[in-house]
């Protein structure tokens, strides 16, 4: 038997022979090995330096040793000059001393000797800006965060929404101008925060309406609608619908949230359905009467009074037109003027009926005799001023209890009294109140009919 089979034929498997390299091959790979392990030495080493070095900045930084970081990151560039990650950890240190110019050459440096170091930068510029409170200032603040989105423009919707989490704190305190810079930062950077913003700025504006506020009232109201028209439209809807609720008890709303109300709705706009419906109608031609345009506003009422004569507004209307009504207006808490410097005037009362008013006075002699002369009706000397500015002339007068002497003149003894009367016309529609002038004397405001609003 053939002893080279011997093995096989007794069921075993041969084993291969590895041939052993040649001397020369193993004496090659010794240095290699060497060169090898040596780099994972300096590899090694190099990440332990860089560890540590990023530890006791770390270290420097938390405990306000900014100029020592500086130093220590500055000495170990000297030793590793292309190494990305010390400029960017000395970017860091400069940032925290607020060194901007010097953190953004430390940044340039790292972003050039390594590209995927601008999400490392980006990171840095927004952590710094987020920690910046009351003892940066915004212009800082604003300088990290767009650099920040410079070096990463994914990060301009986190920005926005930073700036407004700092213009909604500012609205607290209360600082407006902050609170304003901040919001338009906000959707400088985010768009879509704009609605957020007009619906801030309507809030404010009902806010300053509560408090009696209504030049904050308006200025917010103008705010909302430069962030968005839209959205801003919607408030002034949903405002004017609840004031419409109060048009037919306009004196329980008061004089002066009614016009403010209406002013901030004009400015956040109305949808043109609306601006056709009675009740916009009734309060806008309201808001023009008692903000003084007068021939305008009782235009209005007048359409209103004719076309929907049943409805509340359509009465109120109607009130607002029509004279004042018929009776005896006694007039009290008003002082006597005194002309002719010793003759005391007192207004008595307002009779109104429906031909016209008839004013009565009472005048007295007081210290001397008093000569007065009697002219006959002048409408140019003797009148009223109604509060529409028309102007109405005397058409009679008179006097109570006496006769006249020596034609048109008489005397008055000292301390005697008597009555005189004068008729006018009835106001225009829609007035209120008059002004009576003569030559001897103006007597302040007179009322003969209630204000809707008072």
């Amino acid at each position: 038997m053939n002893t080279e089979n011997r093995g096989v034929a007794r069921g075993k498997t041969p084993q291969p022979i590895t041939p052993r390299p040649p001397r020369s091959s193993r004496r090659l790979l010794w240095p290699v090995a060497a060169v090898v392990f040596l780099l994972g030495l300096v590899a090694a080493r190099s990440y332990i330096n860089r560890v540590s070095t990023e530890r006791e900045t770390k270290r420097l930084l938390e405990t306000n040793q900014g100029p020592q970081a500086v130093a220590l990151l500055q000495e170990q560039i000297q030793s590793s000059p292309s190494d990305a990650h010390l400029y960017l950890l000395l970017g860091r240190a400069f940032l925290k001393s607020s060194d901007l110019i010097q953190a953004q050459e430390a940044f340039n440096q790292a972003v050039t000797l390594d590209a995927s170091e601008p999400a490392e930068v980006a990171r840095s510029y927004f952590e710094q800006g987020e920690s910046s409170g009351s003892d940066a200032s915004a212009d800082e603040t604003r300088q990290l965060f767009a650099m920040a989105a410079k070096f990463d423009p994914s990060l301009a919707p986190k920005i926005g929404e930073r700036f407004y989490s700092k213009a909604k704190a500012a609205f607290q305190l209360p600082d407006v101008i902050s609170a304003e810079q901040f919001f338009g930062l906000a959707t400088q950077y985010d768009s879509s925060l704009k609605r957020k913003v007009a619906a801030d700025f309507a809030a404010a504006a009902d806010s300053a309406l509560d408090r009696s506020n209504p030049l904050g009232a308006e200025h917010y109201a103008k705010e909302s609608v430069s962030y968005d028209p839209e959205s801003a439209q919607k408030h002034g809807q949903a405002l004017f619908d609840k004031l419409a609720k109060g048009l037919c008890n306009l004196h329980a709303l008061g004089r002066q949230r009614f016009m403010t109300t209406m002013l901030l709705c004009s400015e956040f706009g109305i949808p043109d359905a609306t601006a056709k419906t009675i009740p916009y109608r009734f309060a806008y031609g309201m808001h023009l009467y008692e903000s003084g345009q007068w021939v305008q506003g009782i235009d209005i009422l007048r359409g209103i009074a004719h076309d929907s004569p049943a409805s509340c507004e359509g009465q109120e209307a109607h009130y607002v037109l029509s004279p004042p009504p018929p009776g005896r207006i006694v007039i009290t808490g008003v002082q006597p003027v005194t002309a002719l410097n010793n003759l005391t005037i007192q207004l008595l009362y307002v009779d109104v009926s429906a031909n016209g008013l008839r004013l009565t006075f009472s005048m007295r002699a007081d210290g001397s005799p008093q000569r007065l002369y009697w002219f006959e009706p002048n409408s140019h000397l003797t009148y009223i001023l109604d509060d529409s500015g028309t102007r109405l002339g005397e058409t009679a007068d008179g006097i109570l209890g006496r006769r006249q002497r020596r034609g048109h003149e008489f005397d008055l003894a000292p301390g005697e009294q008597f009555e005189q009367y004068v008729d006018f016309p009835l106001p225009t529609a829609g007035s209120n109140s008059f002004r009576y002038t003569s030559p001897l004397f103006t007597w302040p405001v007179t009322h003969v009919k209630r204000d809707l609003l008072d």
